[in-house]
């Protein structure tokens, strides 16, 4: 590592205040509730137990649209949390994670600075050791896929009370953690979920046709968020009979989990409220995410750029219609993020990539 980045290794340090939230953990949607699997997973990563600290490592594993993403962010926000570590460090991994920039990205969260380019892998594993040295952190991975990835990645001071939040779909790469695993939620607390992004006040009955929209939605909190938002779009009130139909025919009668996920979506898409241009020119954006990298935000312009060039427009779309058609879309949780930091859930991203039957 270059002495620049060594001498700079402490400087974001500073155990009197509370760590800073990485820019890149998620917001909390509106009708976040906390589980009891974040209460053990936070009693985990504070313990300072002899027992517990034995193992610095501390995971939770779930499939994918189960909101272990949520779970992750849920816990770094938590104020005890952040008063217990000097520094905290998120990382998105994905399924193609690129290390390089995973590696510059926990750099600039530790330092400040990001990664000297053109360091070799031992010089970046060093440099990232000193950064972490000296320093309680806690080192959230998001959705890791492979275990030699966090070999890359992981280079906390135990010493110092360090721990290592993960997050997976793989049960087996939490072999040697403390785990927990995120399920689904129950039928009435699918409902809760479905009611709250549907706007509807907690005081109010669920319709007689919930239990069945919480079942074609899989139970998973992103699909029944989505619905819950096409709900709130067609403005139906308490009469839902319609909704279900809708679900029932983008499902097909299709029993398999990937396509309920994706019925919900095709439904959701169909859904959308607005003049043509918008509905057409949101669908179409939506569809450009399949070019973009998982749990990566795209810029404004780039998604202009893309969308002119995939859909070869005889002159370029506006900015403002992108933000337009971004917007219809973040409103109904089929993009992640704001406007300006737009990005795809892996639970959508498996609709927008190419199929044979494209």
């Amino acid at each position: 590592a270059s002495d620049s980045q060594a001498a700079g290794a402490n400087v974001l340090a500073d155990p009197s205040q509370p760590a800073t939230i990485p820019a890149g953990v998620p917001k909390l949607p509106s009708m976040f509730q906390r589980t009891e699997q974040i209460s053990e997973l936070t009693r985990l990563v504070l313990s300072t137990s002899a027992e517990d600290m034995a193992m610095s490592r501390v995971g939770f594993w779930g499939m994918g649209g189960i909101g272990k993403t949520v779970t992750g962010a849920a816990l770094v926000r938590e104020d005890a949390v952040r008063d217990h570590f000097d520094q905290i460090v998120w990382l998105p991994l994905g399924q193609t994670p690129v290390m390089e920039k995973l590696q510059s990205s926990a750099m600039e969260q530790l330092t400040g600075k990001p990664m000297e380019p053109n360091l070799s892998e031992e010089e970046r594993h060093s440099a990232l050791r000193d950064a972490f040295k000296g320093k309680r952190v806690l080192l959230a991975l998001d959705d890791l896929g492979e275990e030699e990835h966090q070999g890359h990645l992981n280079f906390v001071d135990e010493s110092c009370g360090s721990r290592v939040l993960i997050s997976t779909r793989i049960r087996h790469l939490l072999s040697d953690c403390f785990s927990v695993e995120i399920d689904k939620p129950s039928v009435g607390d699918s409902i809760k979920i479905l009611m709250a992004a549907a706007e509807l006040p907690r005081t109010d009955r669920a319709p007689s046709e919930a239990g069945e929209i919480v079942e074609l939605c899989g139970r998973l909190p992103l699909a029944l968020v989505m619905a819950g938002k096409l709900i709130l779009e067609l403005e139906v009130g308490s009469k839902w009979d319609g909704i279900t139909s809708i679900l029932r025919e983008e499902l097909r009668g299709d029993e398999q989990a990937a396509s309920r996920e994706q019925g919900v979506i095709r439904a959701s898409l169909a859904g959308l409220k607005g003049n043509e241009r918008d509905r057409s020119g949101a669908q179409r954006l939506f569809k450009l995410f399949g070019l973009v990298p998982e749990d990566t935000s795209c810029p404004l312009e780039c998604l202009q750029l893309m969308h002119d060039a995939v859909y070869e427009t005889s002159k370029s779309t506006s900015i403002l219609h992108i933000r337009k058609w971004l917007k219809i879309l973040i409103d109904r949780s089929l993009v992640l993020g704001t406007v300006d930091r737009a990005s795809l859930h892996d639970f959508c991203l498996l609709y927008t990539s190419p199929s044979p039957r494209d």
